[in-house]
């Protein structure tokens, strides 16, 4: 995750540093969107909320979280940048988001059943998300937007659970550990006011 958001101060680190077209004051917006995730482990959903600062007419920074529904539910805690490219009411972007994943599985995700038919409840651990992508904002005259996006998203969890094993002579218990790294690509609808 530091390899990351090292790379995402990196790459826009220069721009901020530049001089820049500026406006006479920061802009400040929120937005709400839902999108559809859809990757090796089916269609699932994802809920984010996120505000923003306009630091010039072409560059805004600022920070999200929502709910993740893929694979296992999770808080993403995200830094974003977005550089929008055009004026007026139409306009294109591409936008970058990088943070903390947080693991927060339902009762249902933490359950585990052994081969002898014990239920076991796993521990998860928190990972990392990232996201990069396109899309095309369309503004009224209130300055209110709608917004479509299309990303490719990668997030990352762990498990800890201890399982009865059969050896051969008795039974043992061992913790396994598994890592999910979850590939998908988000469709994106939200507003941003």
């Amino acid at each position: 995750m530091r390899t990351t958001l090292l790379l995402l101060c990196m790459a826009y680190g220069p721009s901020l540093c530049m001089a820049q077209e500026t406006t006479d004051r920061m802009e400040w917006h929120a937005a709400f969107s839902a999108a559809l995730v859809n990757g090796g482990s089916g269609v699932s959903g994802q809920v984010m909320a996120s505000a923003e600062a306009s630091v010039s007419d072409r560059w805004s920074f600022g920070g999200s979280s929502g709910f993740d529904y893929y694979g296992f539910r999770s808080v993403p805690l995200l830094l974003d940048a977005r550089r929008y490219f055009g004026n007026g009411s139409k306009r294109l972007f591409v936008h970058t988001s990088a943070g903390a994943n947080i693991a927060w599985p339902t009762d249902a995700e933490k359950t585990y059943y052994t081969w002898t038919g014990e239920q076991v409840e796993s521990r998860f651990r928190s990972g990392f998300h990232t996201e990069g992508g396109v899309g095309y904002l369309l503004t009224n005259r209130m300055g209110r937007s709608f917004f479509l996006s299309a990303a490719y998203s990668i997030k990352s969890m762990g498990q800890t659970r201890t399982e009865t094993v059969w050896n051969g002579t008795g039974a043992t218990e061992e913790v396994r550990e598994s890592t999910y790294t979850f590939h998908r690509i988000l469709l994106r609808i939200g507003y941003r006011f």
